[in-house]
């Protein structure tokens, strides 16, 4: 009879395939054998957060994007009513710390959403009459620098190099890097000159002498101040930290050097400052990336950083 080897055939059959289902988890685990499939990687929920707007007179402000997430760029944009102009705008976290604003447009300013929810507050002031503007046949519509021209021009600011020029490619000297400061101050009358080559019938006498005593600016030793050499973009953040320190301005923003190709090149002296100047928009780079910190800025870059400080750091601190 043949039962036996019927027997163990079935059993062998039986045993092949037992194999064979076992084998299988096994495979489906070995990656290279499921290169058909894409891996599944899982990510966390994006974290929501919430904008309180607080009603205010004379106008209000909107924000962007309506649902707001942890890390995300938000656009305040303020609608003053006829008459009224923005005044103090004021971002807080829910940890009671103020949050840095940057110019985005007109009437407009972003800031970045690191905490879970923030209240803005804004104020609303009387218009001034706007004066007469001046046109510089020099300064283009088109320039990147043009609003920024007609912003320190119209407040007096900065003043043209002639009736109908600014001059925004030419340096600016640090006699009238202090001028200009000096202006914003109000012109007060300030004590006697210590520089040997600054006389009081200097025009920039009165100035050199409030950015001395102030620690504004400081002259190169020797009672030199040197009121003629070009103003540096990194002595430029130096004299607007110096001057943002004298008003208690807020100056903990902090930026990345290492952002920029030339970062290190920035002297001891003036990292802090610099930092401090990239992380506000004061201090912005130049074509190809680069800080250039010993390069003479010109009257364009400084009215962009006046225009950056007064609206960024003045108003909201």
């Amino acid at each position: 009879m043949n039962v036996l080897p019927t027997k163990l055939s079935g059993f062998v059959l039986s045993l092949s395939i037992i194999l064979s289902l076992v084998s299988v988890p096994a495979l489906a685990a070995d990656p290279s054998a499921r290169h058909d499939e894409p891996m599944v990687v899982s990510s966390a929920a994006p974290v929501s957060c919430s904008i309180e707007i607080k009603s205010s007179e004379h106008g209000y402000v909107t924000a962007s994007p309506e649902e707001v997430h942890l890390f995300d760029t938000v656009t305040l944009t303020v609608f003053p009513e006829d008459g009224y102009e923005p005044g103090q705008i004021i971002v807080m976290s829910d940890s009671g710390k103020r949050l840095s604003l940057s110019v985005s447009g007109e009437h407009q300013y972003s800031f970045t959403m690191n905490h879970t929810a923030v209240t803005v507050t804004t104020t609303f002031l009387p218009a001034q009459a706007p004066a007469e503007r001046i046109l510089f046949s020099d300064v283009s519509d088109s320039a990147w620098y043009a609003d920024a021209v007609y912003y320190v021009a119209d407040r007096g600011i900065m003043s043209g190099t002639g009736a109908d020029t600014f001059s925004p490619d030419e340096p600016l000297t640090r006699a009238m890097a202090a001028q200009i400061l000096y202006a914003m101050e109000g012109k007060p009358n300030i004590g006697s000159i210590n520089f040997g080559d600054v006389t009081y019938e200097d025009w920039y006498c009165d100035a050199v002498s409030w950015a001395s005593a102030k620690w504004v600016m400081t002259g190169y030793g020797e009672g030199r101040f040197i009121p003629n050499n070009p103003v540096t973009r990194e002595q430029l953040s130096l004299i607007l930290l110096n001057y943002a320190n004298l008003h208690d301005y807020d100056t903990r923003t902090a930026g990345d050097l290492s952002a920029f190709s030339d970062g290190g090149s920035v002297s001891s002296w003036a990292t802090k400052a610099v930092t401090w100047a990239v992380g506000t928009g004061i201090l912005s780079s130049r074509d190809g990336g680069l800080l250039a910190p010993g390069e003479p800025a010109t009257r364009a870059e400084i009215a962009q950083s006046l225009m950056q400080f007064c609206e960024v750091v003045a108003q909201n601190s």
